[in-house]
């Protein structure tokens, strides 16, 4: 989807491109919604707005991956919590038999 590493100056003049990149990533049906809060990740991270101090550079950086990795780590439990669910359901009817 969005894995090119191709910075983007976002200005007037290309405000209808950017938004065409955002258009293809949520309208696509083949991903999940995950899959696509990573391809607009990925897409914003790689913008550039003008230029910045590197310590601003650095908190918005660290601001941006905090929010990633809190939605890794809802997903992860998510998964964590579905398969321990399976994994006792197994179980407990394995003991039945």
């Amino acid at each position: 989807m969005a894995d090119k590493k191709t910075n983007m100056t976002l200005n007037s003049n290309n405000l209808e491109q950017f938004n065409k990149k955002i258009k293809i990533i949520l309208d696509n049906h083949k991903t999940t919604p995950y899959e696509k809060k990573i391809a607009l990740f990925k897409l914003i991270e790689n913008l550039e707005v003008g230029e910045t101090r590197i310590e601003e550079k650095k908190r918005v950086d660290y601001l941006l991956k905090a929010h990633l990795y809190s939605d890794l780590a809802k997903q992860s439990m998510e998964n964590y919590k579905k398969t321990t669910v399976e994994d006792f359901s197994n179980s407990k009817q394995s003991k039945q038999l």
